[in-house]
């Protein structure tokens, strides 16, 4: 913001000037006057500035104070097949966090049912999160990960099992829930697997290690906590 100086009233001046004593004197005092004025005004824009700027880092200081830096998260629903999974993310900035991922595949017995197959293993990768409006408040997201994995599978009706290993991504969308410190991401998305898989059956043994791959959707359901 800047400060308009007043305009000097030369023509009075100069009339003034060529006037009698007391006119000028007149003239003179008035002068002063709006001399005195202009010196205040800059001397008091000189302290507004001043003053504003270590508030100015105040606010900014209080801004990122509020960003809290790290999230927390495991897929609860998961937890029910004992899938054990935590992210652990980094914020770089409001709109994007970043770090490793982990899951155990800890599923008891050797039989799968209808809503999964039984896992044994585990899988570590990296993933990342971008929120577009803010990470500190509700609003829609994007997420990736990316795990290289291993693990045992028993499959529903399967005489036997396979063992798994290879790289499994997805990219997902949704929206975030938050309460304060606590928050709620759902999202869905599209996944991709590529594995080495050996299998091995109580009637035909272990067979030769083949290649395979596939694509199919994905659900996202992440309780998180931020510190």
């Amino acid at each position: 913001m800047t400060v308009k100086h007043l305009n000097t009233c030369i023509a009075g001046f100069v009339l003034a000037l060529i006037s009698t004593i007391t006119a000028d004197a007149s003239a003179y005092t008035k002068n002063t006057k709006r001399a005195s004025r202009v010196v205040v005004s800059k001397r008091q824009y000189r302290l507004a500035s001043n003053a504003s700027a270590p508030h100015s880092s105040l606010i900014a200081s209080v801004k990122q104070t509020d960003l809290r830096s790290w999230e927390f998260r495991t897929a609860p629903v998961a937890l029910l097949a004992r899938w054990y999974t935590l992210d652990i993310s980094y914020r770089f900035t409001e709109q994007l966090a970043f770090g490793p991922s982990a899951v155990i595949y800890d599923a008891p017995g050797v039989q799968g049912n209808m809503l999964a197959p039984t896992y044994k293993g585990n899988a570590f990768g990296l993933h990342a999160n971008y929120y577009f409006n803010s990470v500190m408040t509700r609003g829609w997201y994007s997420g990736l990960h990316a795990y290289q994995e291993s693990y045992r599978s028993y499959p529903e009706g399967y005489p036997g099992y396979e063992d798994r290993k290879g790289f499994r991504g997805n990219v997902t969308a949704g929206y975030q829930f938050k309460w304060s410190q606590v928050n709620l991401m759902t999202g869905l998305g599209m996944e991709y697997r590529n594995h080495n898989v050996v299998e091995t059956s109580r009637y035909s043994g272990t067979q030769p290690e083949t290649r395979e791959s596939s694509w199919g959707p994905t659900v996202e359901i992440k309780l998180g906590f931020e510190i």
